[in-house]
């Protein structure tokens, strides 16, 4: 998704929770386990609404993979206003060899030598990364916008907040919304108004486990999407105490691989049926 400039309206944004039993529990589809230190749940809801929900969780304490930020290629102008090119999830995932990927930060896409920017999502496109992008100790974008990050520290843990990141931070990824703060809301509810596919990551107070999230959205009948307070509702029902909104709508996607020697695959239906190209994802490979 193109980026949204941050407003204290945007920082308001929520609706209605889910109930956070039921978020813990999976029904219809159902969940499935994983080897190692992954365990992947399929959770579908009928209330509120229809929704899909693709969550993995990942041991922090695994010392075989390591979280990664993953930018889609290298710097395509050097000191020039592009930061990468935009990939499709599926070209990252694979030349990549991740186990597990979601999408990130948003962008917005960098004219031609005419002027002219694309009005869709163009693979190969050059684009300027919006927010915090730390690959393998390497900034490649700044944070900025007043939106929130997501970054592994120096000594492995997870953190999420506003502020800038350590100087020994090693991964890192922008997003907008902090939706959980020490297992408290952030947001407050606004009946269902709002509604889009989301993406998220989040972890519990003892930094130990990780969830990456999607949610799926705007496909009637099927999974209509969530707000900031459900998007924190169903984070909180997977045990976490802190969790990042990440860009989203079409741009939402995960991957998941459930065997080490099995090709990573898109677990959520997006809601342009097919991934969009992206600039950056959050992503769990082999340690390297």
């Amino acid at each position: 998704m193109y980026r949204r400039r941050p407003t204290a309206g945007c920082l308001a944004l929520a609706v209605l929770g889910l109930a956070v039993a039921g978020c813990c529990t999976a029904t219809g589809t159902g969940g499935t386990g994983a080897d190692g230190p992954f365990l992947y749940r399929h959770l579908e809801r009928t209330t509120p609404r229809p929704l899909h929900i693709h969550a993995v969780r990942y041991d922090l304490r695994d010392r075989d993979y390591e979280v990664a930020c993953v930018v889609a290629t290298e710097d395509p102008d050097g000191d020039g206003p592009a930061e990468t090119r935009l990939s499709h999830p599926e070209i990252v995932v694979s030349s990549r060899n991740l186990r597990v990927a979601v999408n990130t930060n948003p962008f917005g896409p960098v004219a031609d030598a005419q002027g002219r920017k694309p009005r869709g999502y163009v693979h190969g496109w050059p684009a300027d990364i919006m927010g915090l992008a730390i690959e393998d100790g390497v900034m490649r974008s700044a944070r900025g916008g007043g939106c929130g990050c997501f970054w592994i520290d120096g000594q492995g843990h997870p953190v999420i907040s506003y502020d800038e990141p350590p100087p020994d931070a090693r991964q890192g990824v922008g997003g907008f919304n902090i939706v959980l703060r020490e297992g408290a809301h952030t947001t407050k509810p606004t009946d269902g108004k709002n509604l889009a596919p989301r993406s998220a990551v989040g972890f519990d107070r003892d930094r130990r486990w990780l969830w990456i999230v999607v949610v799926d959205g705007r496909q009637p009948g099927y999974s209509e999407g969530v707000d900031l307070y459900e998007l924190g509702e169903i984070l909180l029902g997977l045990g976490c105490s802190e969790g990042l909104n990440l860009d989203g709508g079409g741009s939402s996607a995960i991957f998941f691989a459930e065997t080490a020697d099995a090709q990573a695959r898109l677990l959520n239906r997006p809601s342009g049926l097919l991934t969009r190209p992206v600039p950056v994802l959050l992503g769990i490979r082999r340690r390297r």
